[in-house]
């Protein structure tokens, strides 16, 4: 396996994160040239039942596949279920391969403001009632622990790097031993 440096990997992931952005951004542009506003109004009952099959089915793979490694020591706590349910907000797949129906395919207009409907009502039902979700589950503390916890994390990361900074001087020769044990 070859090393990659910390900050290599920082930047790689960056860029493919701004990479699928920007993907994201132009199949949703395509698709908002395809989509009519009338056309999503006049499929409102296919949208909403289409939303209800896809988060039903997504939550019965979810909950059947946690029911499943209940039995083995991989168990995934019922909250966590919940949240891999609701959590499911991703929409660019589906409209890739709706926007590359062909254009003389049945019912491919109804297919397209489905498709778009359902990743709408995702997006806004699901985005929306993520952060009340979490704290209501106990999956995500308030503010204040969260706060807590990242001062936490700061000194723990400044000891470290100061007891790094030790070890470095103990190989000076002009560095006084006893000081630097009773700075670690």
């Amino acid at each position: 396996m070859v090393y990659t440096a910390p900050s290599t990997r920082i930047a790689v992931e960056i860029f493919w994160a701004y990479v699928a952005f920007a993907l994201n951004s132009i199949v949703f542009l395509l698709i908002g040239l395809e989509v009519h506003f009338e056309a999503l109004l006049a499929s409102w009952q296919a949208i909403l039942v289409a939303y209800l099959v896809v988060t039903g089915g997504r939550a019965l793979i979810i909950f059947g596949a946690s029911s499943l490694l209940r039995r083995t020591r991989e168990r995934i706590p019922w909250a966590w279920s919940v949240i891999l349910t609701w959590g499911g907000l991703r929409g660019g797949l589906p409209m890739v391969l709706v926007l590359s129906l062909s254009e003389d395919f049945p019912h491919r207009d109804l297919l397209v403001s489905m498709t778009f409907g359902v990743v709408l009502l995702s997006i806004l039902v699901h985005g929306l009632t993520m952060s009340p979700l979490l704290r209501w589950l106990g999956i995500v503390a308030g503010h204040q622990e969260r706060a807590a916890c990242e001062l936490t994390r700061g000194k723990l990361q400044a000891a470290r790097a100061a007891l790094e900074e030790t070890d470095q001087m103990s190989h000076v020769h002009f560095a006084n031993p006893e000081v630097l044990a009773s700075l670690r």
